[in-house]
């Protein structure tokens, strides 16, 4: 979610330190489709900048002299590579971490992460909302949470026309300064990014898609939109926007139509967005709404 400027956060809050949290929360994001890559050298990164703007497909490392790939060009691959290139926008999706070191890319735009062959893709597809598991659960939770959603898979496969694992993905939202992702309620509104356990949690369901030949869909959430759709709808206005981003990459990058909406959790609450300020969050504190209401709002059928 990025289309709302972040000029528009000077009245976003309610009082002053509201409006300087969010401007603060919202300088910290890279721009939209571009520093994928996190903490490069600053003489690389020149060369990066130099590389992009120029609307080049390769750029000359100043250390090693090699020639790596910008953004622009692995775009056009459409899928990860799984080599861990330096600057692949799919959040390192393919990447074996026991093999190449750890998946460190965040995701800057709504992104389609292919987990199948091409021959595998299908014309119409049911979501599936995943999320990290609620604090303070640790490991097993996270394991619960992962069998549960391989319950859910096998079940929405096997009512889906066609069956086979093309038939559904997986639906995260990210945030784009990190590979911080959303977390089941309640423990989703802790305050403060928690970045480490996230990028565990994000990394896990990346290897559950890979494993399953599940594709994924990644949507960043920036301050600025959450901000705007949180005014109009609350948490559940942040949350469709989140689904109709997703349709809207999948129609434009695959050309797959989404036919239903499904969520993981059993209880249907929709998740929390651990590195949106907190004076955003508490905005919808307590309010009602859940995976039910987005899907119908958006106009999908709910799984």
């Amino acid at each position: 979610m990025g289309a709302t400027p972040a000029p528009a956060l000077a009245d976003a809050g309610a009082d002053d330190a509201e409006r300087q949290e969010l401007l603060r929360c919202a300088e910290r994001e890279p721009p939209a489709g571009t520093r994928c890559a996190p903490h490069l050298p600053p003489d690389v990164e020149e060369c990066y900048a130099t590389a992009l703007a120029a609307g080049r497909q390769q750029y000359k490392d100043p250390v090693t002299g090699f020639q790596c790939f910008t953004e622009l060009a692995l775009r056009q691959g459409r899928s990860c590579c799984g080599n861990r290139c330096r600057h692949c926008p799919l959040g390192h999706f393919r990447v074996n971490p026991g093999r190449r070191g750890p998946r460190v890319n965040r995701v800057t735009e709504p992104t389609v992460m292919p987990g199948g062959s091409a021959s595998s893709a299908v014309p119409r597809v049911t979501l599936l909302a995943v999320a990290a598991a609620a604090r303070g659960g640790g490991k097993a939770a996270a394991e619960a949470a992962l069998e549960q959603a391989g319950r859910r898979v096998r079940e929405l496969q096997a009512r889906g026309e066609g069956g086979g694992a093309g038939s559904v993905m997986a639906l995260v939202a990210v945030d784009p300064a990190s590979r911080t992702m959303w977390r089941a309620a309640p423990g989703g509104e802790a305050t403060g990014n928690d970045g480490d356990e996230d990028d565990d949690a994000l990394s896990a369901w990346m290897d559950f898609c890979v494993a399953n030949k599940m594709s994924m869909v990644a949507v960043p959430v920036r301050v600025a939109a959450a901000a705007a759709a949180a005014a109009a709808g609350g948490l559940a206005g942040v949350v469709e926007g989140v689904v109709r981003e997703a349709v809207a990459a999948l129609a434009a990058q695959s050309q797959v139509q989404v036919q239903g909406l499904a969520w993981a959790d059993e209880g249907g609450a929709l998740p929390g967005l651990p590195w949106l300020p907190a004076a955003l969050r508490k905005r919808w504190a307590g309010q009602a709404g859940g995976w039910q209401d987005v899907a119908t709002r958006v106009g999908l059928a709910h799984e």
